[in-house]
């Protein structure tokens, strides 16, 4: 598809949520066999495979526009062609979209096989599951820079660092951006390579209907997985380490706060456990009134998405963040941006990043129960009373480390960043934290006639 933008040529930084042209491509394929051994025997084995592509371009994709304009250091490759963002107080933006060009390959393997046995009053089934998971990415936050302009460059302050105050209703974005005068110049992006992460995940379950007499059944069932958090294939992944406020590089040996983490830059459990109970009794013994209830524990890789990756943090990511004061006019649009730093490990983080971990990150669950009775009222009506609660854990919630506190007085908050006497320019950290929780509860009446002559 192709989504033109309200601004064409340039875009509008946005507004038009994904202008430009845009490729899916899904493939998939599957396979079953089901074979029985004897009469008490089953067995089910699935493969699966699983395939989806997005590449997204932005409006101007490979045409060099800010080259063209005269704004150097923008174009370096065709992951940079489009226009650098122009980013205003009281018009409408300019500029391509900020992830675009995006890519991302997804492929899925799944290996499954169910073992049925019956036995007896019990009907087991036993089984289990590998899935293999890999993802080409490429997809960064202000690829092709932004410059911000607003009325302090043209304001009574104009031209000055400190020693002014600006006065309501001087200056004019629009005037700052004609002069050629921005009061930032911020860029986010990669080497123009994708790179490729993989993590399998792995499953093994045991459930039993136990049919206990005419009037009492039993479902008991134990699940256990295990999710393997993400590794870049050549280890291009960092995490945030809180107790040196430095980032550290993916190896087989890696340590953050004391703690060694490896190539996956967390730990991770190898205990979730779900048990399962579910039970139906016919009270009366004639199905007129019957009580139903279970409770189960269900476990779920929660990270979803490129903000999931840590190969979008530094050194990896390449930020670019330079600011004025007051009314400052330093940061020229004609100098355009500075060459992007490279990836260096030893140079102080910059820029703002969302994939950060805590490393004792964990799985959400969920835990689910119910309670449910029917009672059958004559021949055609039946009442039903039920209650249902959930409980979710570990839920995904993201935090800020260096989030700097509030100070009254202090014109620029960076400088209160808890991680500002290392990182000077480090601005914003997403940390990915397991710390949510979610509760429900819930009581439902449901009073029903049966059909019968020509009514329900």
């Amino acid at each position: 598809r192709d989504l033109p933008a309200t601004m064409p040529l340039v875009g509008d930084a946005g507004a038009t949520f994904g202008a430009g042209k845009g490729d899916i491509k899904a493939q998939s394929f599957a396979f079953n066999d089901t074979h029985t051994f004897g009469s008490k025997w089953l067995n089910e084995a699935r493969f699966g495979w699983n395939s989806i592509k997005f590449f997204m371009t932005p409006i101007g994709y490979q045409t060099n526009p800010a080259a063209a304009v005269g704004i150097p250091g923008i174009n370096l490759n065709d992951a940079t062609s489009a226009m650098t963002q122009l980013g205003f107080q009281t018009v409408r933006n300019l500029g391509a979209n900020s992830n675009q060009p995006l890519i991302t390959n997804q492929n899925d393997f799944q290996f499954f096989d169910n073992v049925t046995w019956l036995k007896g009053k019990h009907t087991v089934k036993m089984g289990g599951s590998v899935t293999l998971r890999s993802r080409e990415i490429l997809n960064a936050d202000t690829i092709v820079g932004n410059f911000g302009f607003t009325n302090n460059q043209t304001s009574n302050c104009a031209g000055l660092a400190s020693g002014c105050t600006i006065q309501a209703n001087t200056g004019l974005d629009v005037a700052s951006f004609l002069l050629g005068y921005a009061t930032s110049k911020t860029r986010n992006l990669f080497d123009a390579d994708t790179y490729t992460e993989t993590r399998p995940e792995y499953a093994l379950y045991v459930h039993d209907d136990f049919r206990v007499s005419n009037r009492l059944t039993l479902n008991l069932g134990l699940r256990w997985d295990v999710f393997v958090p993400w590794i870049e294939q050549d280890d291009r992944q960092s995490n945030f380490d809180e107790s040196t406020g430095t980032f550290v590089l993916a190896s087989p040996n890696a340590v953050i706060q004391g703690v060694e983490v490896g190539r996956y830059l967390q730990t991770y459990s190898k205990k979730d456990f779900a048990p399962r109970l579910g039970f139906a009794y016919d009270v009366t013994g004639d199905a007129r009134l019957v009580v139903r209830g279970g409770f189960g524990v269900f476990w779920n890789f929660t990270p979803g998405g490129t903000s999931s990756s840590r190969a979008q943090n530094p050194p990896f990511l390449q930020s670019t963040a330079l600011t004025t004061n007051v009314g400052q006019t330093t940061l020229r649009v004609q100098d355009g941006l500075p060459p992007p730093p490279g990836v260096d490990p030893s140079r102080p983080a910059a820029g703002t990043t969302r994939s950060i971990f805590d490393i004792y990150f964990r799985d959400g669950f969920a835990r689910n129960w119910n309670v449910n009775v029917q009672k059958q009222l004559g021949a055609n009506y039946m009442i039903e009373l039920a209650y249902v609660g959930s409980q979710g854990r570990n839920m995904l919630l993201k935090g800020d480390p260096n989030q700097a506190p509030p100070v009254v007085g202090v014109t620029d908050q960076n400088v209160n960043r808890p991680y500002a006497a290392v990182s000077p320019a480090l601005r914003s950290i997403g940390q990915v934290q397991s710390t949510g929780t979610l509760d429900y509860n819930g009581f439902f009446v449901k009073f029903q006639r049966r059909f019968a002559d020509n009514f329900s």
